[in-house]
């Protein structure tokens, strides 16, 4: 068990969590699954101390393939796109 801030992080709490979040996935769409505050704050503050401990660049070795776009975070059309794919 440890702290972060006033959230205690119980790890069995933590495992229930995750143990009932992916419960559901073979469920029918739109099943609900109930959290308390805490329990959502115990989600939060785990999670964030896992992507903290990440590490912010990947050395990976040619040659690889890359899915996806950067820039969809972003409301943009794929025209406004163009000039980004033939900067890269």
């Amino acid at each position: 068990m440890s702290t972060q801030g006033q959230v205690i992080i119980d790890e069995a709490v933590l495992d229930d969590i995750i143990r009932r979040l992916t419960e559901v996935r073979l469920a029918r769409p739109g099943k609900q699954v109930q959290l308390s505050e805490s329990e959502i704050k115990q989600l939060c503050v785990a999670s964030r101390d896992i992507f903290i401990n990440q590490p912010n660049l990947l050395e990976l070795e040619a040659p690889i393939k890359i899915c996806g776009t950067p820039f969809a975070f972003f409301s943009l059309s794929p025209l406004n796109l163009l000039p980004f794919v033939f900067r890269v």
